[in-house]
């Protein structure tokens, strides 16, 4: 399969090249993975000290007040044996409020502690993003118009990071309820140990937090990416280049509808594309509603308007990693040509 294209020949096969991206995510998982250990280590102890030894979690403090003890009185669980008792025993333990709040927080405090970590990487993405094709072409054209530290005061004033929003301790403890009571109800079922259920509920709740996580961490450093894309188009243009920009999407099965009729879209750089949830600058824009940038993987070429690649319609599972090398050559070839533009037209006009 060959399809022609402004940035090169689209051919099938191959290995697919890393996103640049990628690195910073890796790095940034390393780091969120020993938040999310000692989360589930805290949730552990306290589920196993409180149910077999008795002993209440601490009192913490949240936005609203005190969260105290008390419970919520017992619940019907058919066993008649003794294992049957036990994770009767088990499950009524979960019921305490305090209990429940105490790995509400618990979880919430580690949400916070893994964003902030990505937030540390994103202002050097957006350097990295906005300066890629620039490196190349510094010797010749030392003027370019996005240096690194100009870059970077950008991204202090302007990176929009992902909120993050206060505990809310009724919605938050009543979700813990619902989970920490369907693993329960699964593990019953099972032939593990109840003393066992402590450490097999912690891993389950704090795995469903992490993943929850990853697919934030993944829309903010790619719209980080983005972001330094698309800041180095409003530079372009701010020189007098005329600039477009184009959405390259991943047209196999798993693309949605909402950014499958946006794959090959051009408009002027200072536009919005529409999705169907809403509008975005560029692919995991963090102004967009979260159904369309979470686990995207799509891309947006910044180019000379005209110089628009030529992607194709459709691709087979198979053509899928050899497209994504071939995108990002495109996308750092058509990049190149801009900056080069870029910097031509401010040592002309200066």
């Amino acid at each position: 399969m060959t399809k022609k294209s402004n940035g090169g020949h689209f051919r099938g096969g191959g290995a697919g090249r890393t996103h640049p991206a990628d690195q910073a995510l890796a790095a940034i998982a390393r780091e969120q993975q020993k938040v999310y250990d000692k989360a589930r280590q805290d949730v552990e102890v306290t589920l196993f000290e409180y149910i077999f030894l008795g002993k209440r979690p601490p009192k913490i403090t949240g936005s609203g007040g005190d969260f105290r003890g008390g419970g919520a009185g017992r619940i019907r669980v058919g066993y008649d044996t003794q294992r049957g008792k036990d994770i009767k025993k088990f499950i009524h333990g979960l019921k305490w409020l305090a209990t429940r709040a105490y790995i509400a927080q618990t979880l919430y405090r580690a949400n916070k502690a893994a964003l902030d970590i990505a937030n540390t990487y994103a202002p050097k993405v957006v350097a990295d993003s906005a300066t890629s094709t620039a490196y190349t072409f510094r010797d010749v054209y030392d003027a370019l118009p996005y240096t690194e530290q100009a870059v970077l005061a950008l991204a202090k004033d302007h990176l929009l990071t992902v909120p993050t929003r206060t505990v809310d301790k009724g919605k938050d403890t009543a979700w813990i309820q619902q989970i920490l009571q369907s693993i329960a109800d699964r593990y019953a079922l099972s032939d593990l140990p109840p003393d066992q259920l402590p450490a097999a509920i912690a891993r389950t709740v704090t795995q469903r937090c992490q993943r929850s996580m990853d697919a934030t961490t993944q829309a903010l450093i790619y719209g980080a990416f983005d972001y330094g894309m698309y800041r180095a188009g409003l530079d372009a243009a701010s020189a007098g280049v005329p600039v477009e920009k184009t959405w390259l999407s991943i047209m196999d099965n798993y693309v949605r509808d909402s950014h499958r009729h946006l794959h090959k879209t051009t408009i002027p750089i200072k536009r919005r594309f529409r999705g169907l949830y809403g509008t975005l600058r560029f692919p995991h824009d963090p102004t967009a509603p979260a159904p369309e940038i979470m686990n995207c993987r799509c891309r947006m070429a910044v180019h000379l308007k005209g110089r628009a690649p030529a992607a194709p319609d459709s691709l087979t599972r198979a053509q899928v990693a050899s497209y994504r090398r071939w995108r990002d050559k495109v996308i750092d070839s058509l990049g190149g040509e801009l900056a080069i533009e870029t910097a031509l037209r401010r040592r002309y006009n200066g």
